[in-house]
């Protein structure tokens, strides 16, 4: 089995995958700056790294990994949590933090 392969897309070079003899995976090395983003990331088999080649050049970005997709911002309490917790007679709501009231500065003397 070779260690390196040319990868292509649509007749365009998109760059080079080669095995990395520490772990068996192969390495992306750009060969256009189309495919710039693909540079240094490893992949299992060149066939992964031709799939993430076309994906990229179909939509211009690298597909986000399902465990790095952004979360959504935080909103409202979530009722659920709510019902769990359940809110505490005579305390302070637990959703709203307390105020921040800084220390004052104090300049520390220095012995010479």
């Amino acid at each position: 089995m070779p260690d390196a392969y040319v990868i292509q897309i649509g007749g365009r070079t998109a760059g080079i995958v080669a095995r990395d003899g520490r772990d068996g995976s192969f390495n992306f090395f750009a060969a256009s700056q189309m495919f710039n983003a693909m540079e240094g990331q490893r992949f299992e088999d060149p066939a992964a790294a031709e799939k993430t080649a076309r994906y990229l050049a179909k939509h211009g970005s690298l597909p986000i990994k399902p465990h790095l997709a952004p979360v959504a911002p935080a909103s409202a309490p979530d009722s659920a949590l709510t019902q769990i917790i359940g809110p505490q007679p005579g305390g302070p709501d637990p959703f709203t933090p307390e105020p921040f009231t800084p220390k004052p500065w104090r300049r520390q003397a220095r012995a010479v």
